[in-house]
């Protein structure tokens, strides 16, 4: 019997990426004993965070932060331009001054004031102030949802030949505008062109997300260490599929062999 269900970023290896080349940048593998299969018209839900750092004036207000990118109004996330502070929102900053990075509200020392600018679904630029009173400098990360560039949802095989198989590609700007919660909504992205032995994934296969765009990156780990950035990130990853145990009368390496062979 199948089981549907969704993986989400907790269940994905994250790698780093760099602008100009296609990369994997998040991977995860359908354990011993079982078969994932991918189906048309389940939603998908990715949001892949980028930072940008900025240096901050200790008591000073009115300070103004300019993103390059401008930061998406992702619609599933939290709402940051209503006061919603928080790990999950459309913007994340933190203040990475001290031992800890310190998520920066409308209440910690560097502190949002509630001033932004925005053209259309896009925050182009905000002002914090800071409140310590001190006269030396701070810096802050800022996380935001690429919209530059494209994201590719693959299979790929376990074996020495390295086979991979696309099963869905969109542009991130659709990604972070789609509304997947709204089954009524023509911005839902959903699997499509799935049929046969394409959305089957038997046990060691993977599921990738791969990202590409010529100048614009992802950072779902620290591009120096290989490890989370001293921020975590506001990544969303929600891939829905079915999951049953392999049968018995199933050989896991025919049932690879055969999967390889329609790829």
């Amino acid at each position: 019997m199948s089981v549907q269900r969704t993986i989400n970023a907790e269940e994905f290896e994250k790698d780093i990426y760099r602008p100009g080349t296609e990369g994997i940048v998040a991977t995860t593998k359908v354990p011993d004993g079982h078969v994932w299969r991918v189906e048309n018209g389940r939603p998908i839900v990715i949001g892949l965070p980028h930072v940008q750092t900025f240096t901050v004036d200790e008591g000073v207000n009115n300070q103004v932060i300019d993103l390059d990118p401008n930061a998406p109004k992702v619609p599933y996330a939290d709402n940051w331009a209503s006061g919603e502070y928080t790990e999950d929102a459309y913007i994340v900053a933190y203040d990475v001054s001290g031992s800890e990075p310190e998520l920066i509200t409308d209440s910690t020392t560097v502190q949002f004031n509630g001033t932004f600018t925005e053209d259309g679904g896009f925050v182009e630029s905000f002002e914090v102030d800071e409140t310590s009173g001190n006269s030396s400098t701070k810096s802050i990360e800022v996380w935001a949802y690429q919209w530059n560039g494209v994201t590719t949802i693959q299979k790929r095989n376990s074996g020495k030949q390295n086979k991979s198989q696309t099963l869905q590609t969109e542009t991130n700007v659709g990604l972070v505008f789609q509304e997947p919660y709204d089954p009524n909504s023509d911005k839902r992205l959903k699997f499509e062109g799935i049929s046969g032995k394409k959305g089957v994934l038997p046990p060691g296969f993977s599921i990738d997300v791969v990202y590409y765009d010529e100048q614009n990156d992802v950072e779902l780990v620290d591009a120096e260490s290989g490890v989370y950035s001293s921020a975590p990130p506001n990544t969303i990853i929600d891939i829905p599929i079915s999951q049953r145990k392999i049968k018995s009368d199933e050989s896991p390496k025919q049932l690879r062999r055969s999967i390889e062979m329609s790829m």
